[in-house]
């Protein structure tokens, strides 16, 4: 009796010992316990040290469009509190924008502070650069609050429409496109 209870104990103190480890003998066999790992409350990443405190980069918009003619260009910009993003040069500190002339594109602009709360404010300007033919665009892109909108409005050269950190309709003719 003495005997079976030593064993029994003896098996019990392994199992917490596997527990703790993340391995546990069954039956002479191993098997390992999933352990999940944290995750960040602020960006829902997986946690590494500290650094859910730390910005990581965000696509903060997308702009596509297509079926123009050779010579259709939709541009981005991208208006912060300290600067503009445009075709011509990223003056926007800490971000990258991409640039795509031709009858199909894309045109991205990344947030590489993103950080949430506390991400910064930026408003989102499309134009229709050139190009004779009306085309439809489409607009996603990521507000300061981190919830994602979408939008599409189509346009002849000099059309330009600037969305809002509000997510709301976009104010159309909002901007002057400059000539590039």
């Amino acid at each position: 009796m003495r005997g079976s209870k030593g064993r029994i104990g003896l098996a019990i103190g392994a199992a917490l010992l596997g527990m703790v480890t993340g391995v546990v003998a069954v039956a002479g066999a191993s098997s390992r316990i999933a352990v999940k790992a944290k995750t960040c409350r602020v960006h829902a990443v997986p946690v590494i040290k500290k650094s859910c405190k730390k910005p990581v980069s965000r696509l903060r918009a997308t702009l596509t469009w297509s079926g123009g003619d050779f010579s259709t260009d939709y541009d981005l910009y991208v208006f912060g509190s300290r600067g503009t993003s445009r075709p011509t040069g990223n003056g926007i500190t800490k971000s990258k924008a991409s640039e795509m002339d031709g009858p199909s594109g894309t045109e991205t602009f990344t947030d590489l502070l993103w950080k949430k709360p506390g991400a910064r404010s930026f408003r989102f300007g499309v134009c229709h650069q050139n190009g004779s033919l009306p085309v439809t665009y489409t607009i996603t892109y990521v507000t300061t609050d981190g919830h994602r909108h979408t939008d599409s409005q189509t346009g002849a050269e000099g059309f330009n429409a600037v969305y809002g950190n509000d997510g709301g309709a976009p104010a159309l003719g909002g901007i002057v496109c400059p000539a590039l």
